[in-house]
């Protein structure tokens, strides 16, 4: 079985220097942009030394990275890792508190939830059809109800202040997630290098509309599983406590963000080529938290309905958002 698993590994790395290979190449001396209101997307002519002088970069400090690991341990990488949240976050929250930010489009809706649920007038609710169409909106608005009365106010400063944090907590807890997964310093490199220089990872923190509060709860939620799974001898009341912190952030990860359930659908895959080893305990128990994760959003979206003393449709089949998130 080990051998099986190296082979497939082998053959997923190479389908993906394949892939990144083609891509990097087709990226160079073209590009795409995006409209932000339209939505259209037109083809925008790059400049091709500068492409390739940005891949003879990246290069050379992979290859440094490479040479020089092995001097680097996993105290210094999470030392690296908060260090890296801090400045990222604290880079937001700059731009959130100097920026005179107006939500649009999606983050509208969810914003005016928000509004609506913390001011106590449902009128918006009641009256846009929009939220028959895509109820699990309600949710996601309802996720940033809780810091909102906690810190007193709805603005969207504070909103993004938030994700600003949440951010951060993804940069480290994404460290942590790599080192349990496969102990290897080399890796956590890169995946801290990848964490810095992905741009969407840090301005999708101002956009009001649950991807950052999504993907955070998630990673707490992957790593209470990992937990789990190193510490299966612990006592019962241990394992308690990390599953209902674990169940807890599966329910706000996916009612802030319906399609990572993208994400459950692969764990229940790999648990399930577990059960087939004959652990077939953690595939039950997966499968379960699941089915409470989608009861969890359920609920509290029926919540919001019954406060708002609205009904709303079954919206867009599920299956959209998943192929959406796909």
């Amino acid at each position: 079985m080990r051998k099986v698993q190296d082979i497939i590994l082998k053959l997923i790395a190479v389908m993906g220097i394949c892939f990144f290979t083609a891509l990097t190449i087709g990226a160079i001396g073209t590009g795409r942009k995006l409209a932000p209101f339209s939505e259209t997307v037109s083809t925008v002519s790059d400049n091709w030394i500068k492409a390739v002088g940005i891949v003879l970069g990246c290069i050379v400090i992979i290859g440094i990275i490479w040479k020089y690991s092995s001097r680097v341990y996993i105290r210094h990488l999470r030392i690296a890792a908060a260090v890296i949240a801090i400045f990222s976050a604290a880079g937001i929250i700059t731009m959130a508190l100097n920026a005179e930010y107006v939500p649009v489009a999606d983050q509208e809706y969810v914003y005016v939830v928000l509004k609506n649920l913390f001011t106590g007038n449902y009128t918006e609710l009641q009256e846009y059809w929009y939220y028959n169409v895509y109820p699990y909106q309600l949710g996601v608005g309802a996720v940033y109800l809780l810091p909102a009365r906690i810190l007193g106010n709805y603005s969207v400063c504070t909103l993004q202040c938030i994700q600003a944090i949440c951010g951060g907590v993804i940069i480290f807890i994404g460290n942590e997630i790599a080192w349990r997964l496969f102990h290897k310093e080399r890796l956590c490199i890169f995946y801290l290098l990848f964490a810095i220089c992905y741009v969407p990872l840090h301005l999708y923190e101002l956009y009001i509309y649950g991807e950052t509060i999504g993907v955070c709860f998630l990673q707490l939620a992957i790593l209470s599983l990992l937990v789990l799974q190193e510490h299966e001898q612990w006592i019962l009341w241990k394992k308690v406590l990390v599953y209902i912190a674990m169940i807890s952030s599966m329910i706000v990860s996916y009612t802030a963000r319906e399609a990572l359930i993208i994400v459950w659908i692969a764990v229940l895959g790999i648990q399930f080529l577990r059960a087939l080893k004959g652990n077939r305990k953690s595939f039950i128990i997966s499968f379960f938290c699941v089915l409470l994760m989608i009861l969890g959003q359920k609920t509290v979206i029926q919540c919001v309905e019954h406060q708002a003393e609205i009904q709303l449709s079954e919206g867009v089949p599920a299956i959209s958002v998943v192929a959406m998130g796909f």
